[in-house]
């Protein structure tokens, strides 16, 4: 029984040679004159009315073949065939790494990259695009979201304009991209990529229309205001419609800038999650874990502690670029070595941060404790704390109120 029938162009031509694949390892070969274009179709062979049947195709397509040796009707045929169109041999060897959608379109899926994405975001101002699955992301940097770089996209050109769209998936962009230089004409395909997704060959507002259209919007924000466009995701839903002209962006944020921006944006969703929760706000500076629900200050010099939880990789001192101003309920600090925190910059920065009544807790390591206990009363005052009491037990810990 036939189950596949495979066609390799003739460069330039609208013939081919064919090949039938029959179940059993028999092949039978031939040529054939079409009109059709490369890609994957279903087949149908009406035998009692020798006709060829194409579902999806325009009517009056030509589809004649001439077998070597053989009547192509009088042969068994499955009831529907994979039928595969190639530019030439080359194409038509990589077939092989392609998955099997039974002719359909790769674009017409649920988990195409245009179709399964509903919003895209730019958490870190001058970085790449986050693209979320959901309208309205729990976090800015969720961990299922797909990181695409800003020159991936074709947001002010579109190179893909009137190309042929050869309807194949391939099983990685590697053979896709073969699969396109190979074809000898401007074309683009599909393939499998991260998450799982089916991603053109090229993203522009052929490929991608929904897309493309978004990610200019959130350029166009981040242009205007870099810092509003970090709290911000543009719904794929709302921008389906509207002007594509093309966009000037702002210069890219350094490697430093880059990495600063990205702990405050982080920070802000930890405090976003925990106050959703209905829980303390609670930084633990130079924290390990130990304090329950606290975002953890750590810059990690030689830090042995590994999975510490909404962990933020800076330094005590600058605490008040990381967190909004009033924006903390309360700051603690447990085992501090004395010289690993300038206590007169952390105690600013704390007190910038506290909400109006917000408390601070320092609790340094024993070691030289009346000398870090003489610096951390003097930092607390100079930074405008008021209550501050030594615990009257221990001895070992100072409390302080905004």
């Amino acid at each position: 029984m036939i189950t596949l029938v495979r066609i390799t162009l003739h460069p330039g031509e609208a013939s081919g040679d064919v090949l039938f694949v029959d179940s059993s390892g028999k092949n039978y070969g031939g040529t054939v004159d079409t009109d059709l274009d490369p890609g994957v179709y279903k087949l149908v062979a009406v035998k009692p009315k020798k006709l060829w049947v194409i579902p999806g195709t325009r009517p009056g397509l030509r589809f004649d073949v001439t077998l070597d040796g053989a009547d192509p009707w009088a042969l068994d045929y499955s009831p529907t065939l994979r039928l595969e169109v190639a530019a030439n041999q080359t194409q038509s060897d990589l077939f092989q790494y392609t998955v099997d959608l039974g002719g359909d379109d790769p674009a017409d899926y649920d988990n195409y990259i245009d179709s399964a994405i509903k919003s895209v975001g730019i958490p870190i101002w001058g970085g790449p695009f986050y693209l979320y699955h959901k309208q309205v992301p729990l976090t800015a940097l969720e961990q299922d979201s797909i990181v695409l770089a800003r020159t991936a996209p074709h947001l002010t050109d579109d190179p893909i304009k009137g190309a042929v769209e050869i309807q194949l998936l391939y099983k990685s962009s590697d053979f896709a991209e073969s699969a396109v230089t190979n074809f000898g004409a401007n074309a683009y395909t599909y393939y499998v990529g991260t998450g799982g997704h089916i991603y053109p060959t090229v993203i522009s507002d052929t490929s991608a229309p929904r897309l493309c259209t978004a990610l200019r919007r959130m350029l166009e924000q981040e242009r205007i205001d870099a810092k509003a466009a970090q709290a911000l995701t543009i719904d794929l839903g709302l921008w389906a419609a509207g002007a594509r002209t093309p966009i000037k962006t702002s210069s890219p944020a350094t490697a430093a800038e880059i990495t600063a921006e990205s702990w405050r944006v982080q920070a802000r969703v930890y405090a976003s999650d925990l106050k959703a929760a209905g829980k303390t706000i609670r930084v633990n500076i130079g924290g390990t874990g130990e304090v329950a629900d606290a975002i953890n200050v750590n810059p990690l010099k030689d830090q042995q502690v590994r999975s510490i939880p909404r962990l933020i990789v800076r330094k005590a001192e600058e605490i008040a670029d990381i967190f909004d101003s009033g924006s903390v309920d309360e700051v603690v600090s447990n085992n501090i070595v004395r010289g690993q925190v300038n206590w007169n910059d952390a105690a600013k920065g704390a007190y910038q941060v506290l909400k109006t009544g917000g408390k601070i807790k320092i609790a340094p390591y024993a070691g030289q404790l009346a000398e870090q206990m003489a610096e951390i009363e003097s930092a607390l005052r100079q930074a405008g704390f008021k209550n501050i009491v030594k615990d009257p037990v221990t001895k070992a810990f100072f409390t302080a109120v905004k």
